[in-house]
């Protein structure tokens, strides 16, 4: 029914307009050298059929020769801009500034250089009019990753290139899309520039200044609406690619938060120091309009959407209505222990992207999470050293270490009264492991891999920075006392850590990293 209405409503929209376009015609009695209407147009169709065609697919292949070309050129620049803050900040005021010179100017320019090689310059004023939108949201997207990410990667045994093909391309596809469907539009308008201020006879510019030279007015606005349905034709044919790259069967994760509006906020909160204003910064609008957006385009699209690390009421009780099967989402520990008071006392520890908000925050996480809105607990594990952290805020990498920490700290809130045991399970288990389509985990299920952990939940203990596996030698719940700490540990039936009641509070470790555990299958 989607895609019967994607060509009905068009259809619909175009004999709309056409009708009006005749009515209006019609009722102003305007002769056809001032306005010409739908119905003078067909005449000229016919009259000159063979000009259309002809001309017309010299239009269209230099157009689309051209179009391929300034993707080239616009994705190489943007990707050198993104991964290089140098090289941005030296390209882009030069590219701003040539995008603000009328390419009208240039035209006769690039005929001059290119002189008798009409081919050749109407491709090249198609490049230069066109690259541009492609080259800056390529930029953007690419040097808006965030760097935990990277760094987590890396760590894991991720190279560069893996990083750039797996994780940044595809968090750029909707920017580049974006931007390709606004340089498709630009490519038509270099094409007809070139062939209408230095004609060469050929394409539709020259039948459009053929007209205009003989006073043929329903020729001219024939060659327009010949070239609005190329337009509107290849708009549809990039509309085609988007969908084939959208419908890919992997699950799209996002970090919800509005680039327009952030890089705005960052702005106005630049000079701040006090790490309190971070929630303002980035606040709840600026993560709510990307949620809004991100959702919007998964259920346009029916691709299945996960929303990483949710902080806001806000986005939380617009989820619990608006979610939809499509949707998923998930809630970071540190987000459901910490507010506004623990970013005061514990500073940059508390410094993460999304930020820690504030108490009724919390509480409707909380809310969401018992009613199934949010379907999984996770952590953001950002290990950053403290001593990157000591620049202070804003400067101060945003992240914090919170693997080894997130059962026992979850199970603490069990015992507290926040929740139940079996909640835990379901959302630090079963959740993850459907969200992400996991086989054969989550669960204690016959024929399911052997991963299991046995807690003692009377074992409180108090964790401090010493107490950590994590190489950054530091965790944010440091002189928290927390209790359901594992005592053994097995994955895929072996047993791979203790800990003993009364010994050292990170245990030891039996099994060597990698002797054990399967490859990650998904459905």
């Amino acid at each position: 029914m989607i895609r019967i209405n994607n060509f009905i409503i068009p259809l619909f929209s175009l004999i709309i307009f056409c009708l009006l376009w005749e009515l209006l015609v019609w009722y102003n009695n305007w002769p056809n050298y001032k306005m010409a209407s739908p119905s003078d147009l067909w005449p000229a169709f016919w009259k000159f059929k063979h000009l259309f065609l002809i001309y017309g697919w010299e239009t269209f292949w230099r157009t689309v020769v051209g179009l391929i070309l300034s993707v080239l050129v616009g994705l190489s620049l943007g990707i050198l801009m993104g991964f290089s803050k140098t090289i941005r900040i030296g390209l882009y005021p030069i590219l701003v500034g040539f995008n603000a010179i009328p390419k009208a100017t240039v035209v006769p320019v690039i005929a001059l250089i290119f002189v008798g090689m009409h081919n050749m310059n109407t491709i090249i004023i198609v490049i230069l009019i066109s690259f541009f939108p492609i080259c800056v949201s390529i930029s953007i997207g690419l040097s808006t990753l965030e760097r935990e990410y990277e760094d987590i990667l890396l760590s894991l045994g991720a190279n560069k290139f893996e990083i750039f093909y797996k994780i940044a391309l595809p968090k750029t596809l909707p920017e580049f899309f974006g931007a390709l469907k606004v340089s498709t539009t630009l490519a038509f308008i270099g094409t007809n520039l070139m062939e209408i201020i230095e004609p060469h006879g050929k394409g539709l510019g020259h039948l459009f200044d053929s007209g205009k030279i003989s006073a043929d007015y329903p020729l001219m606005f024939a060659v327009l609406i010949t070239l609005a349905f190329m337009g509107i034709f290849l708009y549809y044919i990039v509309v085609y690619l988007e969908n084939i790259f959208a419908n890919t069967g992997g699950i799209i994760a996002t970090h919800a938060e509005d680039e327009e509006r952030l890089q705005q906020r960052i702005a106005e909160f630049g000079n701040q120091t006090d790490i309190r204003l971070h929630a303002e910064c980035r606040d709840v609008e600026c993560a709510f309009i990307a949620t809004k957006r991100a959702a919007a385009l998964a259920k346009d699209h029916e691709h299945r959407l996960h929303i990483v690390h949710l902080t806001s009421a806000t986005e939380a009780d617009w989820l619990n209505k608006n979610k939809g099967d499509l949707i998923t989402t998930e809630v970071c520990t540190q987000h459901l222990t910490f507010d506004q008071d623990d970013v005061e006392s514990l500073g940059v520890r508390a410094l993460m992207n999304p930020p820690i908000r504030y108490t009724e925050d919390r509480d409707t996480l909380w809310k969401r999470l018992k009613d199934g809105t949010i379907d999984c607990v996770v952590t953001d594990h950002a290990p950053h050293t403290l001593e990157s952290k000591s620049v202070g805020y804003p400067n101060a990498p945003a992240g914090m270490p919170g693997v080894e920490t997130s059962l026992p700290l979850m199970l603490t809130h069990a015992m507290n009264g926040k929740c139940s045991i079996n909640d835990v399970a379901k959302w630090m288990c079963a959740g993850p492991a459907r969200v992400y389509g996991m086989k054969n985990k989550g669960s204690l299920i016959e024929g399911y891999d052997g991963d299991l952990t046995l807690v003692d939940l009377e074992n409180r203990r108090t964790i401090t920075d010493a107490d950590t596996w994590t190489k950054v030698g530091w965790t944010p719940y440091d002189g928290m006392e927390l209790t359901g700490w594992p005592t053994y540990t097995i994955v895929d039936g072996h047993l791979v850590h203790k800990r003993e009641a009364g010994g050292p509070l990170r245990g030891t470790p039996i099994a060597k990293p990698g002797s054990t555990g399967r490859v990650l299958k998904f459905n």
